[in-house]
């Protein structure tokens, strides 16, 4: 049954998706948290001084 098959693929096209966006998820959180600790690091930012 050829229905049958297409939704199989169907579900299976989704779960792919679904994983691939998960991963993509993942590696943002790791990049977001690499980014928080360098941001962590720097020294606290001074406006600048008037001279007058």
């Amino acid at each position: 049954s050829v229905q049958v098959q297409s939704k199989s693929d169907e579900m299976e096209d989704l779960r792919k998706r679904e994983e691939s966006r998960q991963t993509k998820i993942a590696k943002a959180k790791v990049d977001l948290s690499a980014a928080e600790d360098e941001l962590a690091k720097l020294p606290p930012f001074e406006p600048p001084k008037e001279e007058i």
